[in-house]
């Protein structure tokens, strides 16, 4: 466990600098990137084989955060919300999760073209409440909207996007999951949903 905590302390280190000397020593991962560094301690074996899974979810966490940053002043604002009938967000283990809204915002005083930046208008994520990620649409094939690529979003204006998760796809067994509703690379928002 002291292991993992050093790797979070130098992860969150690494962040914010580009690492050369990995450069040197490794053409096979950019190190300018935390995903790099990670890959390289764990090629080098200084991040244990039973570690390498929460490295790599650290590194994704740690990733969005970054992510965010660089996105936050684009001058749209992401949020979720729920409909209504759905808003003690609790569900029955066979029933379809329904009701999560993503909702994007253009706060500038012109149009704005909006595309998805990963194949993707939305993906989520589901995470148990260990925080381990149980579930990605991202490995999908079919996405949630069938939106178009690129879209036109008036100045002020907002865009609703449900997500509806499929208990066919992959079960949720009774306890409490975070939803982390993303439009790449323009921001997210989340919400715990309870399935009894």
């Amino acid at each position: 466990m002291r292991k993992l905590y050093l790797l979070v302390g130098a992860l969150v280190f690494v962040s914010g600098c580009t690492v050369a000397w990995a450069a040197q020593s490794s053409t096979t991962h950019s190190s300018s990137t935390v995903s790099g560094f990670v890959d390289l301690l764990i090629e080098r074996g200084i991040v244990p084989e039973y570690a390498v899974e929460r490295a790599r979810e650290l590194t994704g966490a740690i990733e969005r955060i970054e992510e965010a940053k660089k996105t936050s002043g684009n001058n749209v604002r992401v949020k979720v919300s729920q409909l209504i009938e759905y808003a003690d967000l609790t569900y029955a283990p066979s029933e379809d999760i329904k009701g999560l809204l993503l909702l994007v915002t253009n706060e500038t005083n012109t149009t704005m073209m909006m595309e998805a930046k990963r194949r993707c208008q939305i993906i989520y994520r589901i995470y148990a409440a260990d925080s381990a990620l149980v579930y990605s649409s991202a490995d999908e094939q079919r996405c949630q909207t069938d939106e178009r690529v690129q879209y036109t979003l008036a100045a002020g204006a907002t865009r609703m996007f449900e997500i509806e998760h499929l208990q066919s796809n992959y079960s949720l067994r009774p306890g409490t999951y975070r939803f982390v509703l993303e439009y790449p690379e323009y921001g997210y928002g989340e919400k715990l949903i309870t399935v009894q």
